[in-house]
């Protein structure tokens, strides 16, 4: 009626659960897609989607110990506000399919990472309505899967509630997994259409 960890099996661990007990090891899914924020410079919506991987280890006298590694980069994007806003989402855009939407994880690789599924030129972060008021600061926390952006040009949309849209030109950055990242921009007032 004994449970215990046997000394000549590899174990291995991965951070979040993702439904099943009995996933395949070599392809557990990850998905960056739906991070929704609800109130500026929040954070609490990031643990779903902080993937982290423990690869292959035995147990030393019955205990195994896993060294889990994080798979994203954590990205915090700083945008003054010149006037009052409440927004909806911000996109992330790019001329080329660098955003891993989807995707999996080898557990019995060495080095685990997020192998793609889905890619795309643009990474949404949903806003649950979030008011900024003028000349204050949008602060939007949230994790992606390793890209190298840099010397790319990184376009930075809002949409507001009213459907309009402001952008701004960012450049990119070598977004390494486990490395915290800052962007920073100035989100100019301009005279919208239709008002």
């Amino acid at each position: 009626g004994g449970w215990a960890l046997k000394a000549s099996t590899p174990y291995m661990a991965y951070y979040p659960l993702q439904g099943k007990f009995y996933l395949d090891k070599a392809h557990i899914p990850v998905s960056y897609e739906g991070q929704t924020q609800s109130s500026n410079a929040s954070t609490e919506h990031l643990g779903r989607f902080d993937y982290m991987a423990a690869s292959a280890t035995t147990p030393s006298e019955g205990i195994v110990n896993f060294q889990f590694k994080h798979l994203g980069a954590l990205v915090r994007l700083k945008i003054a506000m010149e006037e009052t806003s409440t927004l909806k989402q911000i996109t992330l855009q790019t001329d080329d399919n660098d955003f891993t939407l989807k995707g999996y994880v080898d557990l019995t690789a060495t080095t685990p990472t997020v192998n793609p599924t889905s890619t795309s030129n643009t990474f949404t972060i949903l806003l649950d309505d979030i008011t900024v008021e003028a000349n204050s600061d949008l602060v939007v926390y949230f994790l992606m899967p390793p890209v190298n952006l840099t010397d790319k040009t990184l376009s930075v949309v809002v949409e507001k509630d009213n459907g309009y849209t402001q952008s701004i030109t960012l450049t990119g950055k070598n977004f390494e997994a486990g490395k915290p990242y800052e962007l920073t921009g100035t989100m100019e007032s301009e005279e919208e259409e239709g008002m």
